[in-house]
């Protein structure tokens, strides 16, 4: 019998209520993900932002189109989860996307600078929670240790 995503995210935080904000927040960025990839299978990056001439982004790449929309999509979906804050490459601060109890930490199409070379792409991501002193100023959530990430 064959499980989906979703299955197994509903199946996990079943049994594990503090999963709950982690399985929904994953659910989300794995449909964002699934945009994205249609986007890179199909060589077309629907209703992306022009890229500014020369900008670059937090780790000093040129950002181009399909950065640009990987990290409107994955924004798009951390509005819809239980995220407090989005942290992504693209963006030069964090942003603040709603009332939830944790923040992303996202590289949204990680190795995009190789594309034109069909080097494989991904995401990279890390859910954090955001405690109580962090909920209106994000600069400790994002250093904290790797072992508070949410499961």
């Amino acid at each position: 019998m064959s499980s989906t995503l979703d299955d197994f995210l509903q199946a996990s935080s079943a049994s594990q209520p503090a999963l709950r904000s982690a399985a929904t927040t994953i659910s989300h960025l794995a449909q964002a993900a699934i945009a994205l990839h249609a986007a890179i299978a199909s060589g077309r990056v629907p209703q992306a932002p022009a890229p500014v001439q020369d900008h670059t982004n937090a780790s000093g790449e040129t950002q181009k189109s399909l950065d640009l929309y990987a990290d409107q999509l994955f924004l798009e979906a951390a509005q819809k989860a239980p995220v407090a804050w989005y942290g992504s490459e693209e963006q030069d601060l964090p942003v603040p996307v709603g009332e939830g109890e944790l923040a992303l930490a996202i590289d949204p199409l990680d190795g995009s600078s190789n594309i034109e070379t069909n080097i494989a792409v991904g995401t990279i991501f890390s859910l954090l929670p955001v405690p109580a002193e962090h909920q209106s100023n994000p600069a400790g959530i994002y250093n904290q240790p790797g072992t508070a990430q949410r499961a």
